[in-house]
């Protein structure tokens, strides 16, 4: 034994690999040890891991080719490695900085960030394509007009051979306008990660005879293919992870999204506001719909805002959801599930572990009403994979406005602008399944405030007389049909959901082509 290793454990080890063990800050879990493992074959960059790359399944396999690729190693030296490292662990010899280290993190945090990016212009790009087909006109026609297109969809027989049914070409400076980036370094940044993805190419006019019939030369044409298979894009109306809560409106995303869109291009909307935000199904539905360019998230629910609130950026949402995965095996119990109710909510806890509560006590709890303890949903738990779906939430909530407070700040501070839509989700009059009670002289202060604004109002709830208030010509009544009830003691009963508008809702957007939802 020499200074705690083994005389093969240490000659296997050093052969080829110079390892150094260093204590430092990691991105995703804080102060860590890190192992460098640099190849004495040379000419190649150091490896860095963690002790746990080992035994993660994911990880070692990547770990391993790097090995290999870089140096002699084989699989069989895996206990020899980990050994080693372990040593030098507990003989305290590490080091707490390294530069090497620190330029590979800042790569990897660019490369981070581009690649968020690339998910947020990407969704903006599908977007902007979905519900402008005017300006992309068919290639077949030939109809492309330089004053108003913004590029081509590729219907013909070659193109579809070449790049797939769903791809449009887009003219650059459309696309420029579109995507707000001036920056000519950080566009191409994302083009090169969307060209990576294989949903994007771009290729001089020499080369394509898109336009032989025009007069108009583009420099380049850029080709987006539009496709769920690479990139995973959620369907205009597919909801994105969703925190569960009582009466949340899931069922009726699909007609709720192809309403709030028409309403928003018809009446030029430049602001939306959910202010009983609950899960948050509607603004990342939203967040790249234009003309809107304002967006407030409200609750009262401090545990849903901080949750909500560590959404808007990515170190955050990993931090929350690591720590809900490992809170989850200590609420276990009924008196320790109500132990963390309180948590969650105190002023006291610091906001990532009230968000990572927040989850927990969400998904612990019978329907979802954050109050009755299900032994069932605990002992099951939730897989690190289900959690990390969350993170789909992050491209779509960067830069909104996320408040904890009550709705008639918003009401008031707004009101008088005719571009915002505020849609007002309370809780359902009458019932008693909700954490924070919202009592009849509540609903009727609500409706005397909105009923004097000049903004758009969507009001959700079921018949009832209180909201008789709002009356016609003003306000207009509208029927969803029958829907689940969510409640942990209305299991297999239905309700009836209506909307209050104080403007007329399209009767085409109640065709019967919406009313599945009447049935789930």
């Amino acid at each position: 034994m020499a200074n705690g290793f083994g005389k093969s454990e240490k000659a296997v080890v050093e052969e080829d690999w110079d390892v150094k063990l260093l204590r430092v800050n990691h991105p995703d879990y804080g102060e860590v040890f890190v192992a460098k493992l640099t190849s004495k074959w040379g000419g190649t960059d150091p490896i860095f891991c963690l002790p746990s790359d080992f035994h993660d399944s994911k990880r070692y396999k990547q770990l391993t080719n790097e090995l290999m690729n870089k140096g002699r190693y084989s699989p069989y030296f895996d206990q020899l490695f980990i050994a080693y490292i372990d040593n030098l662990k507990r003989q305290g010899n590490y080091v707490t900085s390294d530069p090497d280290y620190d330029r590979f993190i800042a790569s990897n945090t660019h490369r981070k960030l581009r690649e968020e990016e690339a998910d947020v212009f990407y969704r903006a790009i599908v977007e902007h394509v979905n519900n402008n087909p005017t300006v992309f006109p068919s290639r077949i026609t030939n109809d492309f007009d330089d004053e108003n297109s913004h590029g081509v969809t590729l219907d013909d027989e070659k193109s579809i051979k070449k790049f797939g049914r769903k791809t449009v070409a887009f003219v650059p400076s459309y696309l420029r306008d579109l995507l707000g980036i001036s920056n000519t370094k950080k566009l191409n940044g994302v083009f090169e990660v969307l060209q990576e993805r294989g949903v994007f190419i771009a290729v001089h006019s020499s080369q394509d005879r898109l336009l032989r019939s025009k007069t108009v030369r583009l420099v380049m044409l850029m080709y987006f293919t539009l496709t769920n298979r690479r990139l995973k894009l959620m369907p205009s109306s597919k909801p994105l992870k969703k925190l569960p809560t009582i009466g949340g409106k899931s069922r009726l995303l699909p007609f709720f999204i192809s309403f709030l869109r028409y309403i928003i291009r018809r009446d030029n909307i430049t602001g939306f506001l959910d202010l009983f935000g609950g899960g948050n199904i509607f603004i990342p539905q939203l967040r790249y719909f234009p003309p809107l360019s304002k967006f407030v998230y409200n609750d009262v629910d401090i545990g849903i805002v901080n949750l909500m609130t560590s959404f808007t950026e990515m170190t955050a949402a990993k931090a929350t959801l690591d720590m809900a995965f490992w809170l989850q095996s200590e609420i276990q119990t009924e008196e320790a599930f109500h132990q963390a109710r309180e948590r969650r909510l105190s002023n006291f806890t610091p906001p990532i572990e009230s968000a990572a509560l927040t989850i927990l006590i969400a998904e612990f709890s019978r329907a979802a009403d954050r109050q009755t303890f299900c032994k069932e949903n605990a002992r099951q738990g939730i897989s690190y994979r289900s959690l990390m779906r969350y993170l789909e939430f992050v491209p779509f909530l960067q830069g909104i406005t996320i408040k904890c407070g009550s709705y008639d700040f918003f009401i008031r501070k707004f009101g008088h602008r005719s571009d915002f839509l505020t849609l007002l989700d309370p809780p359902y009059v009458g019932a008693d399944c909700y954490e924070s009670p919202f009592p009849d002289s509540e609903q009727e202060k609500m409706l005397r405030l909105i009923n004097e604004v000049d903004m758009k109002i969507i009001l959700c709830g079921t018949d009832n007389e209180i909201y008789d208030f709002l009356m016609k010509p003003r306000w207009h009544k509208t029927s969803l049909g029958p829907i689940p009830k969510s409640s942990s003691s209305s299991k297999g009963e239905v309700q009836v959901e209506y909307i209050w508008t104080n403007f007329i809702v399209p009767d085409f957007l109640l065709h019967s082509r919406w009313r599945y939802i009447h049935t789930l």
